[in-house]
């Protein structure tokens, strides 16, 4: 079996696309990783511009050269634990335009200008494939 086949039943949290709420051990989405909800601590760098806006709530997405992780993947921003709940491949000039509130921008262009400025040398290029982080807030369980 490939990575993305399911085959079995898949838990409703899974169907809804919220993979880091899944406790079913009888799950089998592509998510799950030896039978288990993915749950590694990666590591995503943001600015502190872009680190305040998703610790208010502002950003619930980032567009990098790279993927990061895979969906239930968890990263701390400022001491605060975030869940990544999907990743996906996007064109740059899409984000920009269509995405740019979700990515903590209140224009396109402010977005465009900061990708130039963290991106120094390479810059904006609309044409550029990016893959885009869905994320939130992880729950606090105890």
């Amino acid at each position: 079996m490939t990575r993305g086949t399911v085959r079995g039943r898949v838990s409703e949290s899974c169907r809804r696309g919220k993979h880091s709420r899944c406790r079913d051990p009888d799950c089998r989405c592509p998510c799950h990783f030896d039978g288990k909800v993915r749950n590694e601590i990666i590591d995503i760098p943001f600015d502190p511009e872009m680190a305040k806006a998703a610790l208010e709530g502002r950003k619930c997405c980032t567009s990098r050269s790279k993927a990061y992780g895979k969906p239930g993947d968890r990263f701390p921003i400022d001491g605060a634990l975030f869940v990544l709940e999907d990743v996906s491949m996007r064109i740059l000039e899409d984000v920009a335009y269509q995405l740019y509130r979700e990515e903590g921008f209140e224009t396109p262009q402010r977005f465009i200008e900061t990708w130039d400025r963290l991106h120094p040398g390479k810059g904006f290029k609309p044409e550029k494939t990016v893959y885009t982080h869905w994320f939130q807030r992880a729950e606090a369980t105890c």
